[in-house]
């Protein structure tokens, strides 16, 4: 849907500003999973892009995007924790 270059740019656009604290709040409620900041940007970039627009839109922090991540990852469960341990080798 869109090029690499265009989502690694949204992730420097919505990290710029935010720590990610509302992220890593959520993946750790979902998965049990503490992250580094630079593997909260690299989940972030796995996200499905409306909930990345959210995030543009309205923060890391905001309940709608929260809220949906939430929803994806219960979705997804499985496939994020194998990814997350995967980067971690």
């Amino acid at each position: 849907m869109f090029s690499g270059e265009f989502k690694v740019a949204l992730v420097k656009e919505v990290f710029k500003d935010d720590d990610g604290a509302g992220l890593h709040d959520v993946v750790f409620e979902a998965l049990d999973e503490k992250l580094t900041g630079e593997e909260l940007r690299v989940f972030f970039y796995n996200l499905p892009y409306e909930i990345q627009i959210t995030a543009l839109q309205w923060g890391l922090s905001d309940t709608q995007f929260r809220e949906d991540t939430f929803r994806e990852i219960l979705k997804q469960k499985a496939g994020y924790k194998f990814d997350i341990k995967k980067g971690r080798k």
